[in-house]
C-alpha cells in the first residue's frame, strides 16, 4: 500500500548525485527529492519540509550511513548553513560531482553531446573567498552575523567558514561587539525595522580589507566608535593602554574582550556603509557612501591592478580567476593567425576585468555592461593601468551592439560573461545579428549555460568547453565555451 508523502512525512532515501544549488537528489516511488545537506551515497532518515506534484524538497533527520565519500566536515554547521554546502564531501569527489553536472546540464538540457575537458582543480582550496556576505541577526537577544541556512532567510550563526578569509571570523566579532555595546539594532525582515541589515568584507591580495555596513537607515548611531575600534585602534590602543583602561561595564572599546592583539594585525583600510531600505532580497544599491579611510582596495590579476569598491564585482576567488582569464584568453585567440588585429566585444563586462585582461593581447576591445557605476569602475580602472585599446559604454547590450554594428568594424569575437541566469533572449538574437566567427562564453551555472548555447546551436558549434572550479566546497562550477560560426548566410 503506497504511503501518502507530505510535509512532515518521514522518509528513508539514498542520495544519488547533486545538483548544482548543492541538494542531495534521490528517487523513490516515482518522486525525486531534493535533500538539503545530502551527498552522493548517502543512506538519510529525511523529513519532508515542501511537497509538490512531481518532487518534495526534505531535510536530514538522521544519517543512517555516511557515504563513502564523507569526510568529518570542516565546518561544523554543514547541512544548516548554506556557506559551505558540500564541506562533507571529499574534495577529489567534489570535482567528479562537478564534472557530472556539467556533462548532465548538456545532455538533459541541451540535448548536445560536446568534448568537455576535465575540470581544472584548486590546490589548497580553502579560505579562498576575497569578498563575503553576512546577514545580520538576533542570536540569544544579540546581534550577530552568519549565513542563511540553505534554502531560506532563517541566519546559522557560522563563527567560521572554511571558504572565508581567516580574519573575517575576527572583524564580525569586532563588528558585533560594537553593535551589542552602543544598541545598534539588526534588521528584522518580517517587519522592515532595525538598522544592520548585512556585513560585507572584502580583501586583496595584499590582505588589506574594506569592511561594509548595508543598512535600513541614512545614519548609523555611534559609527565613531566603531571606526576607534576597527580603524584607529593601532594608533590609539596600544597593549599596555588596553589593560589599564578597557573596562568590562560594556560601555567602552575594551579590545580585550575582542582579542586585542589579533584585532591590531588586521590591516582595515577603507569602512563603507551602503544604504538599502528596499524590501526583498537585493543585498547591494548603488547608494554607497565613504565612513572611513579609502573609497576603493586594489586588487591585482595578472599585471593589472582594479579598483573595487564595495558594489563592485570582481570574481571571489583570485587564484583560480587567474586560470580561468588565461582560458578566455587562449579559447579567443586559438586558430586567429593575426592577434594584433583582433577586435573583441566584451558584453556584460562589469567593471572591465576580461576587457582590460585581453586588451594586453588583442589589437581592441569593446565592453558593455548595463550599469552606470561599473562602466564608470571599468573606465577608471582602464585609465589607472595605462591601458588605451577599450572602449566602454553603458546600456543595455541589446540596444547598443546594433549601434555598434553601425559604427564599427564587426567584432572577430563576442566575449559573454552574464549572471547566473544567463542571457536574455534578445541579447543572445543580438549575437546572431552581430555574427562573430566566435563566441567565448563565460558561465557560472551550468544548466543556463546549456540553455543558451542550446539557443545558438544552429548557428554556431561548440567546439569545447573548460570547467573551473571557483567556488570549492559549494556545488559552483564556472565553464569557459568555445563557438565557432556555422557556415550560414
Amino acid at each position: 500500500m503506497d504511503i501518502e508523502i507530505k510535509k512532515g512525512s518521514i522518509i528513508n532515501l539514498t542520495i544519488e548525485s547533486i545538483t548544482d544549488d548543492g541538494m542531495g537528489v534521490a528517487r523513490k516511488d516515482n518522486l525525486v527529492y531534493f535533500v538539503i545537506g545530502g551527498i552522493t551515497g548517502d543512506l538519510l532518515e529525511c523529513e519532508v519540509i515542501k511537497k509538490k506534484k512531481n518532487y518534495a524538497i526534505a531535510s536530514i533527520s538522521s544519517i543512517l550511513r555516511a557515504s563513502n565519500y564523507s569526510v568529518k566536515p570542516y565546518d561544523k554547521y554543514f547541512g544548516k548553513s548554506g556557506g559551505s554546502t558540500l564541506s562533507r564531501m571529499q574534495y577529489d569527489r567534489q570535482l567528479i560531482e562537478k564534472q557530472r553536472i556539467v556533462n548532465d546540464s548538456f545532455e538533459r538540457i541541451a540535448s548536445m553531446k560536446v568534448d568537455i575537458k576535465d575540470i581544472i582543480g584548486m590546490e589548497h582550496p580553502f579560505n579562498y573567498r576575497n569578498k563575503s556576505v553576512y546577514p545580520c541577526g538576533y542570536n540569544n537577544g544579540k546581534v550577530d552575523f552568519g549565513y542563511y541556512r540553505q534554502k531560506s532567510h532563517q541566519i546559522v550563526f557560522e563563527e567560521r567558514s572554511i571558504i572565508d578569509n581567516m580574519e573575517n571570523a575576527m572583524i564580525k566579532r569586532a563588528v558585533a561587539y560594537w553593535a551589542n555595546t552602543y544598541s545598534i539594532s539588526a534588521y528584522q525582515e518580517d517587519i522592515h525595522k532595525g538598522i544592520l541589515r548585512y556585513l560585507v568584507i572584502r580583501v586583496n591580495d595584499n590582505n588589506e580589507f574594506m569592511v561594509g555596513l548595508v543598512t535600513n537607515a541614512k545614519n548609523i548611531p555611534y559609527i565613531d566608535k566603531l571606526v576607534d575600534v576597527l580603524c584607529l585602534n593601532e594608533a590609539n590602543h596600544n597593549e599596555e593602554k588596553c589593560d589599564s583602561d578597557c573596562s568590562s561595564d560594556g560601555n567602552s572599546n575594551h579590545l580585550k574582550n575582542l582579542d586585542n592583539k589579533k584585532l591590531l594585525n588586521i590591516k582595515i583600510v577603507s569602512l563603507m556603509q551602503n544604504i538599502n531600505k528596499n524590501k526583498g532580497n537585493l543585498i547591494l544599491t548603488q547608494d554607497t557612501k565613504l565612513l572611513w579611510g579609502q573609497e576603493y582596495i586594489k586588487d591585482k590579476l595578472g599585471n593589472l591592478s582594479f579598483n573595487i569598491s564595495l558594489p563592485s564585482f570582481f570574481q571571489v576567488n583570485r587564484i583560480q580567476t587567474q586560470i580561468l582569464y588565461d582560458k578566455v584568453v587562449e579559447f579567443v585567440l586559438v586558430n586567429s593567425t593575426n592577434y594584433n588585429n583582433l577586435q573583441i566585444w566584451d558584453l556584460y563586462c562589469g567593471t572591465g576585468t576580461i576587457s582590460l585582461y585581453l586588451s594586453q593581447y588583442v589589437n581592441f576591445v569593446r565592453g558593455n555592461e548595463i550599469s552606470v557605476s561599473s562602466i564608470e569602475n571599468a573606465r577608471q580602472n582602464a585609465l589607472s593601468n595605462g591601458v588605451t585599446n577599450v572602449y566602454f559604454e553603458a546600456g543595455d547590450c541589446s540596444e547598443v551592439i546594433p549601434t555598434w554594428l553601425n559604427k564599427f568594424d564587426k567584432p572577430d569575437v563576442i566575449v559573454v560573461d552574464p549572471p547566473r541566469k544567463g542571457c536574455d533572449k534578445k541579447v543572445l538574437d543580438t549575437l546572431i545579428l552581430a555574427c562573430p566567427q566566435k563566441i567565448v562564453y563565460v558561465s557560472c551555472k551550468p544548466s543556463t549555460l546549456a540553455r543558451d548555447v542550446a539557443y545558438l546551436k544552429d548557428y554556431y558549434h561548440v567546439e569545447l568547453i573548460q570547467p573551473v572550479d571557483m567556488f570549492p566546497h559549494t556545488a559552483g562550477v564556472e565553464c569557459v565555451v568555445l563557438m565557432s560560426r556555422r557556415n550560414w548566410s
